[in-house]
């Protein structure tokens, strides 16, 4: 029995490395720089990362929806459904989010953290309201 101990902590570590491979790489949300922006094609937040943005305006909009993607997805997952509404007069918002679609961080893997991206919501719905 004592011949399995060295191989079991050799296993056991092993293991925890492998366990500590999956945790994520955090990118922090940086300092505040400006005022969040809205602009034709992207929106800037207030630690001055753009994010890509998409736009299908209704011609006369009683809503507007603001399209977030899911994990490995981004703004243009919304290009069969957003034509439609703005048909029928809901005009569609699409961003990609933090390190996801065509942002510079897109693809290095990079977990923003549940409260950058539910700030940067935030920042959007305050923009496309305002406007």
């Amino acid at each position: 029995m004592t011949a399995f101990r060295p191989l079991f902590a050799v296993f056991m570590l092993f293991c925890a490395g492998l366990v500590s491979a999956c945790g994520p790489r955090v990118q922090p949300l940086g300092q505040f720089l400006t005022a969040p922006q809205l602009a034709e094609n992207s929106v800037t937040m207030a630690d001055g990362t753009k994010l890509p943005l998409d736009k299908w305006p209704a011609k006369t909009p009683k809503a507007i929806v603001i399209g977030v993607h899911g994990m490995n997805g981004y703004a243009a997952d919304f290009k069969i459904p957003a034509p439609w509404f703005a048909k029928n007069d809901v005009t569609v918002y699409a961003y990609d989010q933090r390190s996801f679609g065509r942002t510079d961080e897109g693809s290095l893997g990079i977990w923003p953290g549940d409260q950058v991206l539910v700030e940067d919501l935030r920042s959007v719905y305050t923009l496309v309201r305002r406007r």
